[in-house]
């Protein structure tokens, strides 16, 4: 599963690390 990130900066790094740690790819 993709996820894509909306937005930039610290938001885009926050989420895409949450979601790694959630399991998601």
């Amino acid at each position: 599963m993709r996820v894509v990130i909306l937005g930039s900066g610290v938001v885009g790094v926050a989420s895409a690390w949450y979601l790694s740690q959630a399991g998601h790819e």
